[in-house]
């Protein structure tokens, strides 16, 4: 009997390492595919920070109603928010898709990566211009229209895809247009015979605006509680309405550090990194060539480990007691339309 219990004991031992190997094997293959998966969205959207179309021009005309802060491209096609920083895509708290308080958040803006050359182009007042292709624009999308002097900031109200016309009138959809006026600078109080008439000149082109934001969110439906949380702009077509919304993007992902490559002379090379606060001290956001990111990804199964994890920096402090698997992935990505 005593041998038979010590061979029964073995048995245990065996089948409950093996299962913990079997978990852990599990969690780190959905960590390693959670964490590639969401630096790559992160370093796709990113490198088109800034994207207009045309070449880099400081003259912005923003003709939306009020300026949504998720359209302010005069103010800088990024922005970072350290983990006591307010973002105005999520409040923190604790209800799902809230922000997590000590965590960073980003925000960048700019234009798809794809073009249309407009045909005939909008001159004074006119409310409306053809590209020289067929499109998918829908009524609410929101577009850049830009030529080697300016870009212009705009929703359109109406979109003809047979025979290639958009239309931008003004007291429609939302935000709307204050202004069928597109030239640069918009008057602080703009209204429908406020504004500066402008005609594109040379060759225009008009690319579908593009703002995007990433957070660390709660996330009930997830066994960690926390998510990477993604906000985008939405277009609705039947009431000529956008606004930006958050969505989960990846499970598990526990926190985000972010710091800021800042060219502090102009020689389009990286002086030094910094975290958000020091930047924004600085205003040097018109000079971050680059961002460097850190992502804690973590495992659905508790009791994995033997024992707790100890994470590096910036991760050090994070509580690992619950035993699961996680990993730290980093990347530097470079804000290609800022550099030579």
């Amino acid at each position: 009997m005593t041998i038979g219990l010590f061979i029964l004991l073995g048995v245990v031992i065996v089948y409950v390492g093996a299962v913990r190997s079997q978990s852990a094997t599990s969690s780190l293959a959905r960590i390693q595919e959670h964490g590639r998966f969401a630096i790559e969205y992160m370093s796709r959207d990113l490198r088109q920070a800034g994207y207009t179309g045309c070449s880099e021009n400081d003259q912005i005309a923003n003709v939306l109603n009020g300026t949504p802060w998720w359209s302010n491209l005069a103010s800088g096609a990024l922005r970072g928010y350290e983990g006591d920083e307010v973002y105005d895509g999520s409040a923190f708290g604790t209800a799902d898709g809230e922000r997590v308080a000590g965590t960073d958040a980003i925000f960048m803006l700019g234009g798809d990566g794809a073009y249309y050359e407009i045909e005939d182009k909008p001159s004074g007042v006119s409310a409306n211009f053809k590209l020289a292709d067929l499109h998918n624009l829908t009524k609410g999308s929101i577009v850049l229209i830009c030529d080697p002097q300016q870009t212009t900031i705009l929703q359109v109200t109406n979109s003809n895809t047979a025979n290639r016309t958009i239309v931008y009138n003004t007291g429609t959809g939302t935000p709307g247009n204050c202004t069928q006026r597109v030239g640069y600078p918009v008057p602080e109080t703009c209204t429908a015979a406020s504004g500066n008439s402008y005609e594109f000149l040379g060759l225009a082109r008009l690319s579908e605006f593009k703002p995007y934001g990433y957070y660390i969110g709660r996330d009930s439906n997830e066994s960690t509680g926390l998510s990477l949380y993604r906000t985008r702009l939405n277009v609705t077509d039947t009431s000529t309405e956008a606004g930006p919304v958050s969505e989960v993007l990846i499970p598990g992902v526990e926190d985000m550090q972010i710091v800021y490559g800042v060219d502090t002379d102009g020689d389009n090379n990286i002086e030094l990194f910094k975290d958000a606060d020091a930047v924004s001290d600085d205003d040097q956001w018109s000079q971050v060539r680059a961002v460097r990111i850190w992502l804690l990804v973590a495992g659905a199964t508790q009791n994995v480990l033997e024992s707790a994890q100890t994470l590096s920096a910036p991760f050090a402090a994070h509580d690992t007691s619950d035993r699961r698997v996680r990993r730290v992935f980093t990347s530097t990505i470079g804000v290609r339309n800022r550099l030579p």
